[in-house]
């Protein structure tokens, strides 16, 4: 082990990077607790400054170094690298490792291999390995968060298991007190699955080309469209496709960039890709759907909407898109079947719902022939819908007459407002039943 293993920083001849890991290593370590690390450490720090300045001297020489002519001579350069030399085996270090620098070590060693990095069975038999790095060291899940400042592209079972091993979540208190905020939300982020992108498409994929690069311009094209971005977007999502063209995550994006900047037919084909990888994911089959919807092709969309509801029976998305795509049709029976079964699955007062069942027993929109039940079913929706119109309108000053009514004598004058507002709210819901039925 050498004195940059012990400062955790890589050879340097800048005396603030050293002394800045020197301080960092105090503060969070305590060395006060092991004198004998404690002694490690400072000596590891005044070797590295001697060293620094040895590097320094090397580099200074060898650019001062010129003939007549100004070209540059050969032996300079070899001085240097002799000093180079020197000083890489001068960094030998006799004192015995410390546990939590191994550990971290083997971390940045799985992490490396990319094959096994995706495998929770790796981090498992890692965590598992050895008692004596003592995982819920709180200096060592700090260590942790660190190394996850600058390597975190994990599956979120990967994740799973950091945060089963390491307690992120429970400790979010004291994390935030001692790291920036921006890389504790971004690990609770990935614990939640709220940001998840799959990397089942790497399994067995030949990876020939710099793949955190990949995963980090996938990463920022997903921020970028969140955020409506969509320069930035399109030039993330044309560099990271140029070198990886099997992720469905990616695909994804790309057909719901090219949907928002109007070019359907590349979005279109992006969607069918998605779902050619994946058949029976939510995800590509949707957008492919609205996106047919949006182009008039009712019959296509409505095939889609039919397969979500094999795969997922009660998808309200999908049920209410199949409802819009038989109306467009003017199937207006399967249309109300539709609308009934979404009402059986969730009977929550859903306002698009209401209305949607209103317009669907309009004898002025649609030429129809009704019969009795279905007219029964009409006057209950209208009712129901008015019903909570109105309530919607007035349910405050309801509560507040009602109030007042508890604790004073209520003046006729409030009384007299009162009955105008709800008289005015009643013909608002009036004039909003007479629109919907005309």
């Amino acid at each position: 082990m050498n004195v940059w293993d012990v400062l955790g920083i890589e050879p340097t001849e800048d005396d603030s990077v050293i002394s800045s890991a020197y301080a960092k290593k105090l503060t969070l370590e305590h060395p006060e607790n092991d004198p004998q690390w404690k002694e490690m450490l400072h000596e590891a720090y005044e070797v590295a400054l001697k060293l620094a300045r040895k590097i320094s001297a090397a580099t200074a020489s060898s650019s001062m170094t010129q003939i007549d002519h100004g070209e540059r001579l050969e032996e300079p350069y070899e001085h240097m690298a002799s000093a180079r030399e020197e000083v890489a085996v001068s960094t030998a270090y006799p004192y015995p490792a410390n546990p939590i620098q191994v550990f971290l070590g083997r971390v940045s060693e799985l992490y490396s291999n990319f094959t096994n990095r995706i495998q929770p069975s790796s981090w498992k038999a890692l965590f598992q390995e050895n008692a004596e790095w003592d995982i819920k060291n709180p200096q060592l899940r700090d260590e942790m968060v660190m190394f996850l400042e600058e390597k975190h592209y994990f599956p979120m079972a990967v994740w799973a298991v950091l945060e089963k091993t390491f307690r992120f979540l429970e400790h979010e208190e004291e994390l935030r007190e001692r790291h920036a905020g921006e890389i504790i939300d971004y690990i609770f982020e990935q614990v939640n699955g709220t940001m998840e992108l799959t990397y089942d498409c790497f399994i067995d994929a030949d990876i020939d080309f710099d793949i955190d690069r990949y995963l980090y311009l996938r990463e920022m094209a997903q921020y970028m469209l969140m955020q409506g971005e969509l320069e930035e977007v399109g030039a993330y999502l044309s560099e990271a496709h140029e070198w990886f063209q099997d992720d469905p995550d990616l695909e994804l994006m790309r057909g719901k960039y090219f949907e928002a900047i109007g070019e359907m037919e590349q979005a279109m084909d992006c969607f069918n890709q998605v779902i050619a990888m994946k058949p029976d994911e939510f995800e590509g089959r949707w957008h492919r759907a609205q996106l047919l919807y949006k182009l008039e092709q009712y019959e296509a969309a409505l095939a889609d909407c039919n397969r979500l509801l094999q795969i997922e029976e009660k998808q309200q998305d999908a049920l209410m898109l199949s409802i819009h795509c038989y109306t467009q049709l003017g199937q207006l029976k399967e249309a109300r079947m539709k609308l009934q079964q979404s009402n059986d699955i969730d009977n929550v007062h859903d306002i698009l719902r209401y209305v949607h069942g209103i317009k669907l027993f309009n004898k002025y929109r649609y030429a129809q022939e009704v019969e009795e039940k279905g007219q029964r079913q009409a006057r209950k929706q209208i009712s129901l819908f008015l019903v909570y119109y109105y309530l919607r309108l007035t349910w405050l000053y309801l509560l507040i007459y009602v109030g007042l009514q508890l604790f004073i004598s209520v003046p006729l004058v409030v009384t007299v407002v009162w009955l105008a507002v709800m008289v005015w709210n009643g013909w608002k819901t009036f004039k909003t039943y007479r629109m919907m039925t005309t």
